[in-house]
């Protein structure tokens, strides 16, 4: 779990953005500029090594990668179309707080899908992806024995992505991304203590359970169960953290 860094009253005191963190993971050939900057501001912004408040220029992050301001842009503009960013004309582009309401509805509409995915793959679920996703479990266990928070997180989204893929809706997925930034943050900082990592586990290996079982009902209320675990643990972290909340 990250730890914000707060002032002597618990205040949330500003972070610099880390020298190192625009030149991690060099960008590929593979792949569109502007989609890898995308990608990577948001599994920082996500991870917390941007915390709220801290400013982004659209030249600094193009001289930090060698890139033109254009693919910036349109990185920027996709991180605040999720509501990662605040950008402002003739003024600083900021990381904003954490807003309470957009993960409240963010989950809701994301159980919504889930539970509608979820319950047509007990139905139609191939035996190939079910074994897809008992291996993204066994890879969850063996970073959660080492607190690897982040690929765990990274993990969770492989094992639900995996199941609209089951399905052969993608698009239901691509809606739940959209939607769940601020789910993600919160969700990144309640992993390890206010949430442990082996409760989380035991949630997706009754998912897949209930699956294998080809039980809908039982997954259904599993998948439920999972994604109702951010509501209670959402006021508990916020209360911890107030300057990263609204």
């Amino acid at each position: 779990m990250c730890t914000p860094q707060t002032g002597p009253d618990g205040s949330m005191k500003r972070k610099d953005l880390p020298s190192d963190l625009l030149t991690q993971g060099a960008l590929n050939d593979r792949e569109p500029v502007n989609q890898q900057i995308y990608h990577l501001l948001r599994k920082a912004i996500v991870t917390c090594r941007i915390q709220p408040g801290a400013s982004l220029s659209e030249k600094e992050v193009s001289d930090a990668f060698g890139v033109s301001r254009q693919p910036v842009r349109e990185a920027f503009i996709k991180l605040s179309e999720v509501r990662l960013l605040k950008v402002r004309p003739q003024r600083a582009t900021i990381v904003p707080k954490i807003v309470i309401k957009q993960v409240l509805d963010g989950r809701f509409i994301r159980e919504a899908i889930e539970t509608s995915v979820v319950a047509q793959a007990a139905k139609t679920l191939s035996s190939e992806t079910l074994v897809k996703l008992s291996e993204t479990i066994e890879a969850q266990s063996r970073v959660a024995a080492t607190q690897d928070i982040a690929n765990f997180l990274a993990l969770d989204d492989i094992f639900h992505s995996q199941i609209a893929e089951g399905i052969d809706c993608m698009a239901a997925w691509a809606v739940i991304e959209d939607l769940k930034a601020h789910m993600d943050r919160t969700r990144y900082l309640t992993l390890g203590e206010i949430s442990p990592l082996s409760d989380l586990l035991t949630q997706h290996r009754t998912i897949f359970h209930a699956l294998e079982a080809r039980n809908e009902a039982k997954a259904v209320a599993a998948m439920k169960e999972h994604l109702q675990e951010l509501g209670s643990t959402l006021w508990r972290v916020s209360r911890n953290y107030p300057d990263w909340f609204e």
